[in-house]
C-alpha cells in the first residue's frame, strides 16, 4: 500500500513538472536569440564573453594634460586644493598658547566673578 501511493506520488509530480515545460513559448528560435544576445552585447547592454570581468576602458582621456594641470592651479589658487606639503601633514603648533599657571589663575578669575554658578 505504501509503495502504491509512493508512485502516486512520485508519477503526480513528474507530470506536473513536464506540463510545465511543455507550456513554454516556443514562437522564437535559437538563431533568434543568440542574434538578440549579440546586438546587447555590442549595444553596451549586456557584457559578455571576458569583458562581463572587466570594466570598459575608454579610448584616451577626455581632457589633455595641460588642461588638467591648469586646473589643479586654479583650485591651488583659489584654496580649494592646499599644495606643497600642506596638503600631506596637518600644521602641528609647536606647545601650548598659556602656561598651567596662566590658566590656573583665569579659572580662579572666573569662579570669584561667577561662583553662583559654580556649585562646590
Amino acid at each position: 500500500m505504501k509503495t502504491a501511493i509512493r508512485s502516486i506520488i512520485l508519477v503526480s509530480i513528474l507530470a506536473a513538472g513536464s506540463a510545465g515545460a511543455t507550456t513554454a513559448d516556443v514562437s522564437t528560435t535559437r538563431a533568434q536569440v543568440t542574434a538578440e544576445l549579440q546586438a546587447a552585447e555590442q549595444s553596451g547592454h549586456i557584457l559578455g564573453g571576458e569583458a562581463s570581468v572587466y570594466p570598459v576602458v575608454p579610448d584616451g582621456p577626455d581632457q589633455t594634460r595641460a588642461q588638467v594641470v591648469a586646473k589643479l592651479q586654479a583650485a591651488e589658487q583659489s584654496g580649494h586644493i592646499l599644495g606643497g606639503e600642506a596638503s600631506v601633514y596637518p600644521v602641528i603648533p609647536d606647545g601650548p598658547d598659556k602656561t598651567r599657571t596662566q590658566v590656573a589663575t583665569a579659572l580662579h578669575a572666573y569662579e570669584s566673578n561667577h561662583s553662583k554658578f559654580i556649585a562646590h
